[in-house]
């Protein structure tokens, strides 16, 4: 009798241990997740500030530190935009 109710704990605790590793699973999966969506979403924001860059540098009304100042980007960066 003992012997079945061990088998029974046995199999109980490895089922257990199965769900929590199939939610743990899916949690890593989720975070990754994210961090994908949050990579995607600073090159998206990057993108539009040197695309906002590009029409203020051919709007020729800012320096190319203003732009730079104003857009939170590298004056490098926006020099490189800028073709100089």
């Amino acid at each position: 009798m003992e012997l079945e109710q061990q088998k029974k704990r046995q199999a109980v605790e490895a089922e257990q241990q199965k769900r929590k590793l199939a939610v743990e699973a899916e949690q890593q999966k989720r975070k990754q997740a994210v961090k994908a969506e949050q990579q995607k979403r600073r090159l998206a924001i990057q993108e539009e500030k040197h695309k906002s860059a590009l029409r203020m540098i051919a709007d020729g009304k800012l320096s190319l530190e203003k732009i730079a100042k104003y857009l939170g980007l590298d004056i490098k960066v926006v020099t490189q935009l800028a073709g100089r």
